[in-house]
């Protein structure tokens, strides 16, 4: 039936189980190694550009807070060249943000945001033709409906 084996054959197997043991640790541990790396390439070529995109046009809208009622204060000019030279900033961090997209969620969202900034933004220019007729007042009432739409977005 079962024989003893020799104490020789018996650190040899031993041994052997070892040597695999440790072969199939390493095997193991280069595989996980070359799959984090995977990782974290994407990581860093896809997400990390799409959060700079998000993080930009978040700047670019929130740098356009003021600017008509700066205008509405003094009525000088400069301040609707900035509001535009931001406005032209959102729209192409909007453009790379939709290249980054990658699921139909991203996108209906980067969909919503267009359509409200496309309303804001035609609702602002009305205030700002408003102020530029001398009707302050009346743009004013409109202003204040307008700083909605943008907090809102």
């Amino acid at each position: 039936m079962w024989k003893p084996k020799s104490l020789r054959s018996r650190l040899l197997l031993m041994l052997g189980c070892l040597v695999l043991i440790t072969i199939g640790g390493g095997l193991a541990s280069i595989w996980y190694t070359y799959e984090m790396d995977k990782f974290f390439n994407s990581v860093f070529e896809d997400e990390l550009p799409a959060l700079r995109a998000a993080e930009e046009l978040r700047n670019s809208l929130i740098m356009q807070k003021g600017y008509v009622t700066y205008y509405f204060q003094d009525a000088n000019p400069k301040w609707l060249e900035q509001l535009g030279e931001y406005d032209r900033r959102f729209e192409i961090w909007l453009k790379k943000a939709r290249q980054w997209a990658d699921n139909e969620k991203e996108r209906n969202i980067l969909n919503d945001i267009e359509s409200q900034y496309i309303r804001y933004s035609l609702a602002r220019d009305n205030v700002v033709n408003l102020y530029r007729e001398g009707r302050k007042e009346e743009g004013f009432k409109v202003h204040q409906k307008v700083r909605e739409q943008f907090f809102f977005i």
